[in-house]
């Protein structure tokens, strides 16, 4: 241990040799004086640590989610429902996003870059992104996904956001995105869920509606369907997801537990009895019998 004349130890200890050798009717001020100065350092390291430090979040955990329904299109195509577009959410990600911030910026783009008449967007898709399946997210996947939606024999929720726009491969990362008039909300559209055509592309367009992708997905999201439970009926009853961490954006949650309910009192009971940590699917009139002391109500 340090105990030498120069190092903090040290120079207490002198100082308080120092105090003991004075008179002893100024012993007992000169000992208040030196603690109120001792404690008036330690005061002011502790609110500065306070101030210039900030919590950063960790790595782990699980979180229990109850959700109201049945996902049967988890499929950024044909999601209609807030299940299914919750869970599309989770497992697929766009070309852009939005961060904590409610700022959009690229996610599988690299950049985006728009031409001066605001009717072109160059895009280039990052080379170190990757589909559930290990496979890499590619321009080929791009124009699959905008090209389906498209379709009109799929009856796409989101086909009227595409409608005249042109999609150019120009190259195995790079596409260009083109539309008839100059709309600076268009780069909005740009957060739809890429699909990986290798898997969606040879199914006939009237049978990719029931095609078993739809409920136990593969995409390039935050997480990954690690099981997916069936009832006796055959529905999806559970869902386990966990962190997908071969994409460079990765979650600091760990997993997923995503369990449907039909109704809002089966989510009630459910936070009740610890089946479930949190919800998102409680009317404003259901959410005055949560227990307050338990859960923090955003």
């Amino acid at each position: 241990m340090n105990t030498s004349p120069r190092s903090p130890k040290g120079l207490i200890n002198g100082l308080l040799r120092r105090i003991e050798l004075v008179p002893a009717s100024d012993r007992l001020i000169l000992r208040a004086l030196f603690f109120v100065i001792i404690g008036s350092l330690i005061a002011t390291l502790f609110i500065a640590n306070r101030d210039n430090t900030s919590l950063v979040a960790t790595r782990g955990g699980v979180i229990k989610e109850a959700i109201l329904g049945t996902p049967r299109f988890v499929n950024p195509a044909l999601a209609i429902t807030r299940a299914d577009q919750d869970i599309t959410a989770l497992v697929y990600s766009g070309l852009m996003k939005i961060n904590d911030e409610g700022d959009l910026v690229p996610d599988l783009a690299e950049n985006v870059t728009v031409s001066e008449d605001g009717l072109t967007y160059n895009i280039i898709v990052r080379k170190d992104a990757r589909f559930h399946d290990g496979k890499p997210v590619t321009a080929k996947d791009v124009v699959f996904t905008i090209g389906l939606i498209q379709n009109p024999d799929l009856k796409s929720p989101l086909r009227g956001n595409w409608a005249d726009v042109v999609v150019e491969e120009i190259g195995e990362y790079e596409i260009n995105v083109v539309i008839e008039e100059a709309y600076a909300p268009f780069i909005e559209n740009f957060t739809l869920g890429i699909m990986p055509a290798h898997l969606w592309s040879n199914l006939p367009i009237e049978q990719l509606p029931f095609s078993q992708l739809n409920t136990e997905p593969i995409g390039s999201g935050s997480f990954f369907i690690k099981t997916a439970n069936r009832d006796a009926t055959g529905l999806i009853s559970s869902y386990a997801l966990s962190a997908f961490r071969e994409n460079p954006e990765t979650a600091k949650i760990t997993a997923f537990e995503l369990k449907f309910y039909p109704n809002e009192s089966d989510i009630l009971e459910a936070l009740k009895n610890g089946e479930a940590d949190s919800s998102a699917y409680l009317s404003t009139e259901n959410l005055s019998l949560v227990d307050s002391d338990n859960f923090r109500i955003i």
